[in-house]
């Protein structure tokens, strides 16, 4: 797993992150430099290498991750903000053309989020319109979209998509400024949304965050009950924030499933420190990775690519 919250930081401050095995070291992340996509691989606080993904990207694009097995695959945003497609094949980045009526649009200040469902994927964007639409995604490229959803989110906001048994858990920053978790049945009609207890960010600007599937939606939903209490400690959400945009320290913050904010550290001049016991923190860096590594897929993603 990512070992430390500074491991996390680097996967909340990339375009996209992966976390190949939970129980080892190594990470990957997504980053674009001068409309150029690489991908830096991690051990830990190392950098093991950095390989060459495609160029004529879209300057800050987001990125997804989803990977199948031995497939690893990486959703961006070109520079025209159409959706792109790479697909690791013999240890060099190919494009997969996404095959359908016309490019993909994606607003200019979109974020993306995606999950891995079977054999393909899903990712989530907001269209010129600035609604969040959804489309599943096959390994050849070729894709349809989901049904509609009833998201209020904004524009350049972060989301976060994960699956789970046939249901997609979006969660995004509602206008109300509380994060809300989406659960839509991907082959049923099945559809909630709901903000997340403690999730209330109206005065604070949400850099980016990871967060766990809320159990006791998932009970709900199978109509199941817990057996036994919630641990107080549980994760549920953790956020980089800021209380100005454009000013430090950013804070990255812990909310737990039952609505308690805890804020783990923060970063002055590029520097994270810890204002929580380091120690029991753990427990909650490694719920962040699982959730990475849920949603991205959760398999061993390859051996690398030719590097720069």
């Amino acid at each position: 797993m990512a070992s430390s919250a500074q491991d996390i930081l680097r996967i909340l401050h990339a375009a996209g992150g992966f976390i190949p095995d939970i129980n080892g070291t190594e990470y990957y992340v997504v980053a674009e430099e001068s409309n150029e996509l690489s991908e830096l691989r991690w051990f830990g606080s190392q950098l093991a290498s950095e390989t060459f993904i495609a160029s004529g990207i879209r300057t800050n694009s987001p990125a997804v991750y989803a990977v199948h097995d031995d497939i690893r695959s990486v959703f961006c945003v070109g520079e025209d903000n159409a959706l792109r497609l790479f697909m690791l094949r013999e240890d060099e980045w190919h494009e997969i053309y996404l095959s359908g009526n016309g490019n993909i649009l994606v607003h200019p200040s979109s974020r993306l989020s995606g999950g891995v469902d079977g054999g393909g994927s899903l990712v989530f964007f907001e269209d010129f319109k600035g609604h969040i639409r959804g489309i599943r995604v096959q390994q050849d490229g070729s894709w349809r979209f989901l049904r509609s959803l009833s998201v209020d989110s904004v524009p350049g906001n972060p989301h976060f998509a994960q699956v789970q048994d046939g249901i997609a858990y979006l969660s995004y920053v509602n206008r109300d400024g509380c994060i809300h978790q989406m659960s839509m049945g991907i082959a049923s009609r099945f559809y909630r949304d709901s903000l997340l207890s403690g999730a209330d960010f109206t005065n604070t600007h949400v850099a980016n965050f990871i967060v766990s599937i809320d159990d006791n939606r998932v009970n709900e939903i199978r109509n199941e009950s817990r057996s036994e209490p919630r641990d107080e400690t549980e994760f549920c959400l953790l956020a980089l924030t800021k209380k100005d945009k454009g000013q430090e320290p950013e804070e990255l913050v812990c909310v737990d499933g039952n609505g308690k904010r805890t804020v783990l550290g923060k970063i002055v001049n590029g520097v994270f420190g810890y204002t929580s016991d380091k120690e029991n923190n753990r427990p909650v860096i490694k719920s962040a990775s699982t959730a990475v590594s849920n949603a991205t897929g959760g398999g061993k993603g390859g051996k690398g690519g030719k590097r720069r």
